[in-house]
């Protein structure tokens, strides 16, 4: 279950995390040294299709947590943060990830889906 997890480690899961793919993404990216990545290239290592990549990518970049260089046909990506806590924070993430993967999973499963909400409610976004 999630509540083994860290505090911390579970609030930024609820807070900027909306998928188990944008999280790997994500955490591929913080392991890396250099910058610049296209999403052609997180596509491949990965594993997943270059849209949903993108559109993983993009969100991140939009939420801070990533750096977003270039225009949509030429863009990469780096993972750079200027809060230390928050970095130290994903430290926690990653470290949970790989030593706790099902409480992870667990609690991004078990987060409310907003797209299906607003889907079962009518209203457009």
């Amino acid at each position: 279950m999630h509540e083994s997890l860290p505090s911390d480690v579970a609030e930024f899961i609820r807070e900027h995390i909306t998928s188990l793919e944008q999280l790997e993404i994500l955490l591929w990216l913080r392991r890396r040294a250099t910058c610049g990545f296209t999403a052609a290239e997180v596509s491949r290592d990965l594993r997943t299709l270059e849209s949903s990549a993108l559109k993983r990518l993009s969100a991140l970049a939009t939420r801070g947590l990533l750096e977003r260089t270039g225009d949509s046909r030429t863009a990469t990506f780096c993972y750079r943060t200027l809060a230390p806590d928050l970095d130290a924070t994903l430290g926690r993430v990653d470290e949970a990830y790989a030593t706790r993967r099902y409480s992870v999973i667990d609690l991004l499963f078990s987060k409310p889906i907003d797209d299906l909400m607003v889907f079962s409610r009518g209203t457009p976004r």
